[in-house]
Parts: C-alpha cells; sequence; structure tokens
C-alpha cells in the first residue's frame, strides 16, 4: 500500500499495488492490466514514464513540457526512454522534440532515481511483520486511556469481528511425495475409495491461464496431503479426467486451463472455494486462498515456500464443508451449484476459445487515428494561437481560461478543470473545446485499444484470450480484463471501427450476436408488476417512445427525439436509482425540470415508485438487497452518517436487485446455451460476453438453427411476467453486428 506512482514497476501476477489517493479516504488496487489501462503503458516501463513525466513528491524531474498523455504517447510510439531519445528527429511536435533535446540527460537521471533496486539486502524475516494475536483488554485499556475514541468504536462495534477472527492456528498437513518410491498403490486406492479429493496446482506465472504451466500438482484426502511432480502427472490423468471422481478446488477456471497446457482435461470440479468465498461477500476487492482460510477456518499460512504449497492443498479441501454450509445458510448453495459452478466450465472453455484479431486492420486504423490527431493538434494550436502541449491539461487550463477568457466552470488543486464535464458544458462557448474533447477521445482510443489489442494476441493461437472475471462485481455481472472488453467503444465512427477489428478466428465462419432488449427495464416491470409498464412491453413498442407519450401525454407518432432522449433517459435513470440532479446532468436540463420528469413517470408508473419505496424500507430494516436466485449484497452504506453514501446505498438498493438479477439471468442463458451445444455436437462456440449480449462464432451451415436456439434458451432463461426478447445479429466482425 502506497501512495508513490514509482512502486507500480514491481506490479507482477503475484504482486499488486493499492495505492492511496485524495490522501488517504479512498484507494486503487492496481494490476497489470490496470496500470496500462490508466498510464497507457506496462508496469515494468514506469520507470521510464517517470524519466519522462517526472514525479515532484520524489523529487525526479522528468522532462519540463511533458505530462502524463506525451509521455504515454512517446512510450507506445518508441517503447522505452532510451528508444525515444535515439529517435528525437522522429518525435512530433517542436516543443516536445526541443525539451527531448534539451534535457535527455535529466531524463535519464530520472529514470535511474525511479528505479527501485530489488536486489538491496534485507535483513528481517517477514514473518516478523505478521498481525499477532492480540489482548482485547490490554488494547480496550490503552486506546481508552489514549482517548482513541473513534478506533475503539470501530474495533470493538457488534459489527466488528476484529478479536474472534484472529487465527487459532497454522495449518500443519501431512505431505507424502509420490515420485518412483512413493505408495502409488495406497494413494489410489484411497482416491477410489474417497472418490472426493481437494486439487491445487502450482502454475508458472503467465498473465493469462491458457499459457501457465502446471510445475507440480497437489492432492488433499482427509488430512494427508499428496505432492506429485510433473513427470508424475500421467499416472493421476484418469482420475482428473473422470467426472465420478470430484475435485474441490481454487480458482477452477486457471486450474481446468493450466491442466490443459498439459493435455489434460479436467472433469467432475463441483466446488471452486474462490467462487462460493465470493458468493458469500461480494464486497470484498480479492479472494486469496489465505484469506479466506484465515476468515472461515481461523487457520493461516506459514511463509516457506513448500509449507505453503501443502498448506494450501489442505486448505481447498478443509474449506469445502465450511463453507457449502455458509451457503446454505444464506440460501445460496442453489445458485452456486446450478448457474455459478457450471459457468466456470464456460467460461474456461471460452477464454481458451479466444477471439479473431485483424492485426493488419488495427495498424492501418492507428495510422488513420495519428493522422487524425496530428490535424487536431495543429487546429487547437490555432485556434489557441500559440504552440501548446495538446496533453498537458494545465496548458489546456491556461489557453481556455485566462487567454481565450472561457467561463471557469470547476478548479483543482493544481489549476484549473478540464475534464469531460467542463468541457461538455463549455462546447457552445468557443470552437476549440470541440477539437479537444476529440482529441482526447481518438487519443485514448489509440493507446487503450488501438496500439494494444496487437500486442496481446497470443503468438501461438493469432488470437486474443481474454480473461473473463466470474468474482469481481459485486452485481454478479461478468467483467474481463487482458483486454477489457466491457469499455470496447460502440460511439463516434473511429470508435466504432475498433469492433470491426474482431472477427471469426476459424475461415469461413461468420460472427452471431444475440443481445438482451431492455433486459433491466423488463425486470423492473415484472419486480414492480405495474400494469402500465408491463402493458408498454406487451404491445411490442419502442418502450421509450412509449414512455415518453405517456409523460408528456402526446400520440406516440407525435413523440420528438428529444421527448424519446429525455426518456431514455428517466426510464434508465429509475433503474440506477438517479436523482433529479443526475438527471439534470445528463439532460444538461434544470433540476426542476428533471424532477418534473421523474414526477410525470411515477404518475404514470405509480407501482414503480410504490417498489421503490418498499424496497428502502426492507432495505434499511434488512440490511441487504437480494436477486431473484438470492444473490447478495450487504448495504453497509445505509448505516452511514454521511448523506452522500447513504444515498449511494439507496440507489443500489434499486439498483442492485434489477441488475444482479440481469446477470443472473444471462449466466443461466450461457451454462443452458454450452450445455445444448455440446449436446448437439456442433461446431459453433460462444467466445464472448459484453453486457447484455453474446457473442458466438458461427459456420454457415449451422447459422439458422444456433439462431433459433439462441433466441430460444436467451428468452427463456427465467420466467418473467413480461417476455425478454433478444436481437439476432450475424456478421463478418464485430461492427457489422452492432
Amino acid at each position: 500500500v502506497t501512495g508513490d506512482k514509482d512502486a507500480l514497476q514491481l506490479i507482477s501476477p503475484k504482486v499488486k499495488i493499492m495505492t492511496t489517493k485524495k490522501g488517504i479516504t479512498s484507494t486503487v488496487l492496481y494490476d497489470r492490466q490496470a496500470v496500462i489501462e490508466r498510464y497507457g503503458v506496462s508496469p515494468e516501463r514506469m520507470v521510464d514514464f517517470l524519466g519522462l513525466r517526472g514525479d515532484p513528491s520524489d523529487n525526479i524531474p522528468g522532462v519540463p513540457g511533458i505530462g502524463e498523455k506525451t509521455a504515454t504517447k512517446l512510450l507506445q510510439e518508441f517503447e522505452s526512454l532510451e528508444n525515444v531519445l535515439k529517435n528525437v528527429d522522429k518525435v512530433s511536435g517542436k516543443k516536445i522534440k526541443g525539451a527531448l533535446m534539451e534535457f535527455g540527460e535529466q531524463a535519464m537521471l530520472s529514470k535511474q532515481l525511479a528505479v527501485l533496486d530489488s536486489n538491496s539486502p534485507i535483513e528481517v524475516n517477514i514473518g516478523d511483520y505478521k498481525l499477532g494475536n492480540w489482548d482485547e483488554q490490554e488494547v480496550r485499556g490503552l486506546f481508552a486511556a489514549l482517548e482513541f475514541n473513534t478506533l475503539l468504536e470501530r474495533l470493538f462495534s457488534k459489527d466488528n469481528n476484529f478479536f474472534t477472527d484472529r487465527l487459532a492456528e497454522i495449518l500443519h498437513p501431512k505431505v507424502l511425495r509420490l515420485d518412483d518410491g512413493g505408495d502409488w498403490d495406497g494413494f489410489l486406492k484411497k482416491v477410489e475409495s474417497n472418490r472426493l479429493f481437494g486439487l491445487w496446482v502450482a502454475m508458472s506465472e503467465e498473465d493469462n491461464s491458457m499459457n501457465r504451466k502446471a510445475k507440480k500438482i497437489g492432492i488433499s484426502l482427509d488430512d494427508c496431503v499428496y505432492f506429485i511432480p510433473k513427470i508424475f502427472f500421467g499416472r493421476i490423468k484418469p482420475y482428473l479426467e473422470s467426472r465420478d471422481y470430484k475435485k474441490t478446488v481454487y480458482d477452477g477456471k486457471s486450474v481446468i486451463n493450466c491442466l490443459r497446457n498439459e493435455k489434460i482435461i479436467v472433469k467432475g470440479i463441483n466446488f471452486d472455494v474462490m467462487v462460493a468465498a465470493y458468493l458469500l461477500d461480494p464486497l470484498k476487492d480479492k479472494y486469496s486462498l489465505e484469506e479466506i482460510s484465515e476468515k472461515y477456518l481461523k487457520a493461516g499460512f506459514s511463509q516457506k515456500g513448500e509449507e505453503v504449497f501443502g498448506q494450501s492443498v489442505l486448505a481447498v479441501l478443509k474449506l469445502k464443508d465450511v463453507l457449502n454450509e455458509k451457503l446454505k445458510e444464506m440460501g445460496l448453495l442453489d445458485l452456486f451449484e446450478t448457474v455459478e459452478m457450471p459457468l466456470v466450465y464456460v467460461l474456461s472453455d471460452m477464454e481458451w476459445e479466444g477471439v479473431g484479431i485483424d492485426v493488419g486492420y488495427l495498424k492501418n486504423l492507428s495510422l488513420n487515428i495519428e493522422d487524425n490527431l496530428n490535424n487536431l493538434e495543429r487546429d487547437i494550436c490555432n485556434l489557441a494561437g500559440e504552440e501548446l502541449n495538446v496533453n498537458s491539461s494545465q496548458q489546456i487550463g491556461k489557453i481556455l481560461f485566462e487567454k481565450l477568457g472561457l467561463k471557469c466552470i470547476k478548479k483543482t488543486k493544481t489549476g484549473y478543470s478540464t475534464d469531460y464535464s467542463v468541457l461538455l458544458k463549455l462546447v457552445d462557448a468557443h470552437p476549440i473545446i470541440e477539437k479537444i474533447i476529440r482529441y482526447r477521445e481518438l487519443h485514448k482510443l489509440l493507446s487503450t485499444y488501438v496500439s494494444v489489442l496487437p500486442r496481446l494476441v497470443d503468438s501461438k493461437t493469432g488470437r486474443l484470450h481474454t480473461s473473463f472475471n466470474q468474482t469481481i462485481t459485486a452485481t454478479g455481472r461478468l467483467s474481463s480484463s487482458n483486454p477489457n472488453l466491457q469499455n470496447i467503444p460502440i460511439r463516434g465512427e473511429l470508435g466504432r471501427d475498433v469492433r470491426k477489428a474482431f472477427v471469426p478466428s476459424r475461415a469461413g465462419d461468420e460472427l452471431l450476436v444475440a443481445d438482451y432488449s431492455q433486459i433491466e427495464l423488463r425486470i423492473l416491470a415484472h419486480l414492480s408488476e405495474d400494469e402500465n409498464l408491463i402493458r408498454a412491453f406487451e404491445e411490442g413498442k419502442d418502450i421509450h417512445a412509449k414512455t415518453a407519450s405517456e409523460v408528456f401525454g402526446v400520440d406516440v407518432g407525435e413523440v420528438a427525439p428529444a421527448m424519446r432522449r429525455a426518456a431514455k433517459a428517466v426510464n434508465f435513470g429509475i433503474v440506477y436509482g438517479m436523482s433529479p440532479f443526475g438527471l439534470s446532468e445528463q439532460l444538461n436540463i434544470s433540476k426542476e425540470e428533471a424532477a418534473s420528469y421523474i414526477e410525470f413517470y411515477f404518475n404514470r408508473y405509480p407501482k414503480v415508485k410504490r417498489y421503490i419505496e418498499e424496497s428502502l424500507v426492507l432495505a434499511y430494516k434488512n440490511g441487504y438487497v437480494k436477486t431473484f436466485l438470492g444473490r447478495q449484497r450487504n448495504l453497509p452504506e445505509l448505516k452511514s452518517s454521511n448523506y452522500r453514501v447513504r444515498s449511494f446505498g439507496e440507489r443500489l438498493t434499486i439498483n442492485f436487485p434489477i441488475q444482479g438479477s440481469a446477470a443472473d439471468i444471462i449466466k443461466i442463458a450461457m451454462v443452458n446455451l454450452d450445455n445444448e451445444l455440446k449436446k448437439r455436437g456442433m461446431q459453433t462456440r460462444m467466445i464472448l460476453q459484453v453486457h447484455d449480449e453474446l457473442v458466438f462464432e458461427v459456420p454457415p451451415l449451422e447459422r439458422g438453427i444456433v439462431a433459433g436456439l439462441v433466441r430460444d434458451i436467451m428468452e427463456n432463461a427465467y420466467p418473467l411476467r413480461v417476455k425478454m426478447e433478444v436481437d439476432i445479429r450475424t456478421g463478418n466482425n464485430w461492427l457489422e453486428v452492432v
């Protein structure tokens, strides 16, 4: 945990960095992909980034005039600081080129200052820093004497089990190595007798699970752990590949794909400790096996590598019964067994399959965007009346609010704010604003996707293998990383063109996209039982035009585009618990007008209002909300004395059951579709899940059958009071099916 950016260079598959922001009240957890998304460079290039950008907090000067965005752009083009300085004549922009020529030596010194020496001698045992057992009474007395009243309240409130959760023991398994001299007969007889075991795989450290190699396998039976070296994997392969032998694992998706690399197709995984822990407490940032063990077994791990391996294998099996009982108590066992566990296999298959990427097309798109950026940079400088670094927010701020005299909307500690919300309010004030917005959009597009996607294509398969995250979002929605496909642009011509790069990986195949139509509004109609809202869907008309007609009191045919846009904002605003202020910001109207829209809406759909009011009463009473299938989210925000935090909790009260139920429904559909496609022996593969849509790679001969199958299964995944509808489109790339 640190506030220093230079620590980001330490990130690896085993290391994440939590950085503080806004003082110490908020934190951001960085892994490799998060660094790339935030800074546009990989962790190992952060020292080059700081060499250019500098870091005033650590007295690292960098290069004057080069800000964050310029540093990113230079490193994406030239990869390292050394290459930037070698190719300074190729750098665009006179000021930047001049600064690099003048301060090149300072940049190299800055890079050296930013490097953290990982070989420095450390003469302490890391175990000395592990939090030990505390004497509760002694701590109470000390804190009372020192008048640490806030800490006393936080540590000893009835909602905090800080002391009762202290570790009671360290796991001490009996570890047996199975090699040529091992008791294989005794081990295999025990496996065949138990027919249930814990499975743990020690893996290599690649980011993507499909590239990881298994170093050794651990199997736990009762209190014994068996350590199986790689050369003996073949002896246990039949048991790993049999559905008759049930396996308990941690992070089953990674286990499945890692062992695929060893030509082992694991079957029979019926309990994933990580997924179970996530369902029980979906608000955590991470679910390491040691943390799960400490919480539910009251037992931790030692710090020695070989011991940790044995402890991990044993913990996996011991946790099964404890977590299974907890899932029963919370009414989550059915969701776990029928949706989340089958989904582990579905997601592992999707990751393994991957999606085709047209790398040549992206290279051409990159050149096109760079030309656009150069033209925009020239236009911005002309409109500003001087040369400036377009990537510098400070320089842009001075031009807009000092030289051009535009109205200052917001200030930050470092000067004028020029973020998107500010620029949007100024878009009619001067033609330079639209150019700046466009420049930033294209720059982000280039740095986040167009120049990054080709580097993520696997050299062996020629495909992009994103990681689908099952245990990240509190709502149950899936997310993805390496890359984050949820944020692939859909608006703007060039933004949409990024999707054109996603193509079938098999020659002759097509992409088929199935998208739930307004699923969250249909769920709202189901939950609220509002007859008018249900009727609007039953009539099969444009729901936003219908809502506009109801709210504004005009015929559907007379609904103007602005009316429909407002009705759409209200429809989705209700789902997300939006306030009149939030709606006014979105529609750029007064707060009073926004409030009147919401009032009209509730007058026309009174049971929606009643549903919201009753949901809030229950949430304050129970302290949690649930989805159809029992997925639960605790709402500690409702207990906050801070109005904003409490208001956020109230928005979650409305949104979680709707968004979470939508997530449950699409997961059910994914599991059912996967089963049906495999049962029929079809060549069609499900390859992506983004928001409310599923993407398949389909041979033309299967197109008609698959389209009908997908529609039927998705529309009947869960019985709602209103019919679910699915839009299906096919094409040669992802853009064609948008």
